[in-house]
């Protein structure tokens, strides 16, 4: 993991490089290096949330950006000749900014790491006991819905995510080895950028689906398919 951010934090500052060209002239590149950026940025958000990054109190002429994961630049937007941007993510995780300034023939280079934290829902004040292990998925379910005070809307896409990969099954569009991850593709499809919000539920699910698994009732395509219609109808039925 260490080799892996050195790697990340070199590769940035060989970027910097090819984003200003430094005169022929300059005998050390250090002289080159000042002070002009001046940063005012909130780096811990809650998912979901709009980033501002503010460098209006610079003094540099030119702005360059990167940022990583570059696929979370569909998020990304820059304005004012690169003095403000703005970002906002629905996936919890640290992510890379990365900004150059010049003026003058002087450089300076800062990273910024912002971090996305998991946007907490509006938990049951008042939730009903936990159910028996044994008891039938759509009482847990509904258990787990009411903690976690889950939005009613997600609960309908999220359902008819679940029917829709159970119709699959019955089909034979599916075979057992490839339900996970035909749901996980699924049910990120139905939820989008609040899928962190339902982190909670996926790991008691998960943990069902292992259990199940293991005890031997969750092994052939019919019993998968009887499940999942099962956890769609209840998400459904809960989303009324």
């Amino acid at each position: 993991m260490k080799r892996i951010a050195i790697s990340i934090v070199l590769g940035l500052m060989l970027l910097t490089a090819c984003y200003f060209l430094i005169p022929t002239s300059t005998p050390n590149l250090a002289t080159q290096i000042d002070e002009l950026l001046v940063v005012d940025a909130k780096l811990e958000v809650k998912a979901g949330d709009l980033v501002t990054i503010d460098l209006s109190q610079s003094t540099g002429d030119k702005y360059r950006w990167s940022l990583l994961p570059t696929e979370a630049s569909i998020n990304f937007r820059v304005f004012d000749q690169g003095r403000v941007a703005v970002f906002s993510s629905g996936v919890p995780g640290e992510y890379l900014f990365f900004v150059s300034c010049s003026a003058n023939g002087a450089l300076d280079h800062k990273i910024l790491v912002v971090t996305v934290l998991p946007r907490q829902l509006n938990p049951d004040p008042n939730p009903e006991p936990s159910p028996d292990p044994d008891a039938p998925i759509d009482v847990k379910l509904t258990r787990w819905l009411k903690i976690m005070g889950a939005s009613k809307s997600d609960c309908a896409k999220l359902g008819q995510s679940f029917e829709s990969v159970a119709a699959q099954i019955k089909a034979g569009v599916i075979p057992v080895d490839k339900i996970t991850a035909a749901t996980r593709e699924s049910n990120h499809t139905a939820l989008n950028d609040s899928q962190s919000d339902w982190t909670p539920l996926m790991t008691n699910l998960q943990k069902e689906f292992v259990t199940r698994y293991k005890d031997g009732t969750l092994r052939t395509p019919e019993e998968y398919e009887t499940l999942w219609k099962e956890i769609g109808l209840t998400l459904k039925k809960y989303a009324r």
